[in-house]
């Protein structure tokens, strides 16, 4: 769930869910649609799109796609485990970057390519907590929309580490949306094997990512998990974690969101969470977790105070995020371990559930049919 910037609105660490078939991941893709009639349409798009595709290592260049309105381009797609695919919207001047069965990320073209969703803007604000940092992880990369805005605002040069597993979500971060590692290096490989690897150095940002699409990562939502982030986390460094939920008392999505603060907190001296809008009584927000060792305080920099600004855009989000600041009630949470993430997996699955009405209307159905068609056996 990606709130869009100006609109009121990861790529991951866990491998793709291996047990969902094409099929079912299809179906996935038009499951909440409200009549059959759509979900003719978009098998339909599937089947008619006639042209061959080369193997799925390669990347596939569109000038004119015939699946899509004249609107929408699709810049490149790849096939596969490592299924990826950047789309240009010409009339609203913006580029997505899809992977993992949503939005990883997105950019506007003509705002100094700044980040089209609000989550990314909000994760920025870690630069504020600790403005001299000069090391960042990110776990869980996508278009690498936290880092590129964070960047900004940085007083030193940032080398950044960042792991996700998918090799051509990371390719088109480079080539379509301007992620620069500033001499750090990006790692293919699930997030919890790299944060256990024997050369893990120390990071004074981290940024973790990991809720996104059909990919299940509650492996990275744990104690453990996070006791072994703070191990690699210097005195001043501070950690930002995204997390999709709700906050009022009877949604089914509230256990897990108070579920992760008490983890979190078990693990560090302090914890910050805001939402990314000042939307109310919203049925999922995006929300944000701030960690640390010590005590969090954020020292917005004057220059941006002094910015032009519209409602929503990035630089309004960094400036106004503290209006946004929420507290959860956690006394009969449960801390998530090792071994018992069941229960997050449940919360995925509703969140999916909740979002994919808004989430698909951002782009044409025949686009989607393209990102989950797979050629067939004569063309592999």
């Amino acid at each position: 769930h990606r709130r869009e910037m100006g609109t009121k609105n990861k790529t991951t660490g866990q491998p793709k869910d291996e047990g969902r078939t094409q099929k079912e991941q299809t179906e996935f893709g038009c499951r909440n649609n409200k009549d059959l009639f759509g979900a003719v349409v978009l098998l339909i798009s599937a089947l008619i799109i006639g042209y061959c595709y080369t193997p799925p290592a390669e990347l596939i260049p569109y000038d004119e796609s015939p699946s899509n309105p004249e609107r929408f381009t699709i810049l490149s797609k790849t096939l596969g485990d490592d299924k990826a695919m950047v789309v240009e919207d010409r009339e609203k001047h913006q580029r997505f970057l899809v992977g993992h069965g949503c939005f990883v990320g997105g950019i506007h073209l003509d705002q100094d390519k700044s980040t089209l969703f609000t989550t990314f803007a909000l994760q920025s604000v870690a630069i504020f907590a600790n403005p001299k940092a000069e090391t960042m992880l990110q776990i869980g990369l996508g278009a690498g929309s936290a880092s590129r805005e964070l960047l900004k605002w940085a007083q030193k040069p940032i080398k950044i580490d960042a792991v996700d597993t998918n090799t051509n979500i990371a390719r088109y971060a480079k080539i379509f949306f301007d992620f620069k590692e500033n001499g750090g290096k990006v790692h293919i490989m699930d997030g919890k094997a790299f944060l256990h690897s024997p050369n893990t150095k120390k990071y004074d940002i981290i940024i973790h990512d990991v809720f996104a699409g059909g990919v299940y990562a509650g492996h990275l939502y744990t104690q453990e998990v996070f006791q072994r982030i703070s191990e690699i986390m210097n005195p001043d460094s501070i950690l930002a974690v995204n997390f999709l939920g709700a906050l009022g008392t009877k949604s089914p999505l509230a256990p897990m969101v108070n579920a992760l603060d008490k983890t979190l907190k078990s693990v560090f001296s302090d914890v910050r969470v805001f939402k990314d809008s000042g939307e109310k009584d919203a049925e999922i927000e995006n929300l944000v977790y701030f960690a640390s060792k010590k005590k969090i305080v954020f020292q917005i920099p004057e220059k941006l105070k002094k910015m032009h600004k519209t409602e929503g855009d990035t630089y309004w989000v960094q400036e106004h995020f503290l209006e946004n600041e929420v507290v959860l009630n956690d006394d009969h949470a449960s801390i998530i371990k090792d071994g018992h993430t069941h229960h997050l997996r449940r919360h995925q699955t509703q969140v999916e559930e909740g979002v994919w009405d808004k989430v698909h209307t951002w782009l044409p159905r025949a686009t989607w049919a393209e990102f989950w068609r797979e050629p067939t056996a004569s063309t592999r």
